[in-house]
């Protein structure tokens, strides 16, 4: 009877799966690098930024908000910016709400800026600022600035005010009038460049040379309807406009020209 034989061990077969594993996961790594190196290439090369587009921005020159947003070293490159923006707000600018930034392409970027919305700003006494003020009355922005092409608010004395409150006045009831007249104006595009209380009952609206006896905020609508067709036949006049004894009894208005 045959006796079975042992095979010899050798140890050469454990070493060559070994060295065939060690290289499979050298060119994947090789691979990985050389990919990740070519991204690298594309993206430094490929996305450089050649073109901001400003949108929804009025208060401020198209590049102050350039310069807020692209503000390092690596703010040549689109998807970076485009990146940053996507987990971290852009530094705040007084008057602006919120801005967006967006890619629109390799080498584009659109920045919406979003305004706060305001209506009027009088001057504080008591701190020095203008108080920026929305059409709900609540004080969106405190500042030294003065924008362009919003109305200047007189005669309403301030006794408080705080960002994102609305102002405390002596007097309410000229407050309510003002939120009024502004929304009404604003409605009809005709916002002026004053609104003055010399009280409750006698406001006064002022255009360039062109000044509204506006009366009380009584049939508040109407004179605004009216105020709205009149100024384009004033424009280059001088003079004042009474419209404080208007009424849907008494509709004449009289312009005293002056010289």
């Amino acid at each position: 009877m045959l006796k079975k034989r042992k095979l010899p061990v050798t140890d050469n077969e454990p070493a060559e799966e070994k060295d065939s594993i060690l290289l499979r996961i050298l060119i994947i790594l090789v691979g990985v690098v050389i990919i990740t190196v070519g991204l690298f290439m594309f993206v430094y090369f490929a996305c450089n930024v050649k073109k901001v587009n400003i949108k929804g921005n009025n208060l401020y020159e198209d590049d102050a908000v350039k310069r807020i947003i692209l503000n390092d070293e690596y703010s040549y490159n689109t998807l970076y910016v485009y990146l940053k923006y996507k987990f971290k707000e852009p530094e705040k600018l007084p008057f602006i709400d919120k801005t967006e930034v967006k890619m629109d392409g390799l080498n584009e970027l659109t920045i919406r800026v979003y305004e706060k919305k305001i209506i009027g700003y009088m001057y504080v006494e008591a701190t020095g600022q203008f108080a920026y003020i929305d059409k709900d009355g609540v004080v969106v922005e405190l500042s030294t600035e003065v924008l362009p092409d919003i109305a200047l608010i007189k005669g309403i004395q301030v006794k408080e005010v705080a960002l994102y409150e609305t102002i405390k006045t002596d007097s309410r009831s000229m407050y309510k009038n003002l939120l009024a007249i502004t929304l009404a104006l604003e409605k009809y595009e005709i916002m002026p460049e004053v609104i003055w209380f010399n009280s409750s009952t006698d406001i006064e609206i002022i255009y360039g040379d062109i000044t509204v006896m506006f009366g009380e905020a009584d049939n508040l609508n109407d004179k605004v309807v009216r105020l709205a067709k009149i100024l384009p036949k004033l424009s280059g006049e001088k003079g004042v406009l009474h419209m404080e004894d208007y009424s849907e009894k008494n509709t004449d208005i009289i312009f005293e020209k002056q010289p």
